[in-house]
């Protein structure tokens, strides 16, 4: 039915939503819920596809926000550089 890694990706979202020690966002929970419809009317093959795509959507989205926060901080040292040494200074 899925491919080795929409099996991986679909694990590790369901694991990720039961180990969450917050909410999801709003839009993200109402997908879900529409997912449940969908299991609760027999609709499995179209519910599991559709589980896939959010659960790759979700993984891509953490990626782009963590490539955004590490060139966040690559600015942010760049403009700084005075105050690096000091913390390396400081550091070592």
């Amino acid at each position: 039915m899925f491919n080795p890694l929409q099996t991986v990706t679909l694990h590790a979202f369901l694991t990720a939503l039961v180990e969450l020690d917050s909410p999801l966002p709003i839009a993200l929970q109402q997908e879900i819920n529409k997912v449940g419809e969908m299991l609760a009317n027999a609709q499995n093959d179209d519910a599991l596809n559709r589980l896939i795509e959010l659960a790759e959507n979700a993984i891509a989205t953490m990626i782009l926000e963590e490539l955004e926060d590490e060139h966040r901080w690559d600015e942010l040292f760049a403009r700084s550089p005075d105050m690096l040494a000091k913390l390396r200074t400081i550091l070592s």
